[in-house]
């Protein structure tokens, strides 16, 4: 993609009044982008759908940082006045495509902090979504199914199929900024969607309380407790879920898992009485215990995850 290389210097949002006080004009200079101007302009008259078009055009076309985070600080005021609403991005996704979720994971293991970015929905057949990709305002592709960038699994799940698509782990998470996630089905419809991922990334971990990493069990139904979680990023407009699970600590196979949203939370689950699987409760043996918390708000049509997860191990010897 060609891009224009421009420095100018830019009023920050964060120095202009907002709210009712917000002022009716922005100092602009001959050498100011007029997409930023028009951003700016859409903005002051609440029109917050063309304001964000104007600045992903503007973020997309000049390299510059002044501009791209003046833009991200115009998103945050937009945000901000929306309250709770989504941001209203202007586009849709396909037709038989739902439920998206776009997710930035931290994974704490064993003191071992990495992350993974991943893209989740759901379809109403098998084929349905023919590729996908998400990108960065650069171009730098994360996932993309059709050239096997991450793992891109379809299972069929409760009358339609899930799709997911997960970036292999690295040590850093994504930076705020604007990205792209583009949807091609089997009917020939291509859709070009677009994020700002800004405060979505988890700095902490849920606590797991018992049972401890390596402790021995004698029951074949342990008890799982754990700490209430909100990242230190979490907002009273988030919603909160819980999925947690366990497995044999070389397996991929989970024997028991549990999946708890906002109306359900808890901080404790039997194996065997709650969650599903493993009835009988655990073989002997060595099992690794994963506990995740989401917390998520609408953005378009899809919606935004900040996920943290820890994990133990433990082993049943009865």
């Amino acid at each position: 993609m060609h891009r224009s290389v421009l420095t100018v210097a830019l009023l920050t949002v964060s120095s202009l009044a907002v709210g009712n006080e917000r002022g009716t004009a922005w100092p602009v200079s001959d050498d100011t982008p007029n997409e930023l101007a028009s951003a700016y302009s859409h903005y002051i008259a609440k029109d917050f759908e063309k304001a964000g078009q104007y600045l992903v055009a503007a973020m997309t076309k000049y390299d510059s940082k002044s501009i791209r985070a003046n833009g991200l600080e115009m998103f945050a005021a937009m945000q901000k006045e929306l309250g709770c609403e989504p941001f209203p991005a202007g586009w849709a996704l396909p037709d038989g495509i739902s439920d998206v979720k776009i997710s930035q994971f931290r994974r704490e293991i064993q003191g071992r902090v990495s992350y993974s970015l991943s893209v989740t929905g759901a379809m109403d057949a098998e084929g349905r979504l023919s590729d996908i990709r998400f990108r960065d305002e650069d171009g730098n592709v994360i996932v993309h199914a059709a050239a096997g960038i991450g793992e891109f699994v379809v299972e069929p799940e409760d009358g339609h199929f899930k799709f997911y698509i997960e970036q292999d782990r690295t040590s850093e998470p994504l930076a705020s900024g604007l990205y792209f996630v583009d949807f091609h089905t089997n009917q020939g419809q291509k859709v070009e969607g677009w994020v700002i991922m800004s405060n979505h990334v988890a700095t902490s971990s849920p606590v797991l309380v018992t049972p401890r990493n390596g402790a021995v069990i004698q029951t074949a139904k342990p008890a799982l407790r754990w700490e209430d979680y909100h990242s230190p990023e979490y907002s009273s407009c988030d919603r909160r879920s819980i999925y947690t699970n366990v497995r044999p600590v070389n397996s991929d196979k989970e024997v028991w898992g549990g999946y708890w949203g906002s109306n359900e939370l808890r901080t404790s689950a039997i194996i065997g009485t709650d969650g599903e699987g493993s009835a009988e409760g655990l073989a002997d043996g060595i099992y690794a215990w994963s506990l995740r918390y989401n917390e998520h708000w609408g953005f378009g049509p899809v919606r935004l995850r900040r996920s943290s997860m820890s994990r133990s191990n433990f082993t049943v010897e009865k």
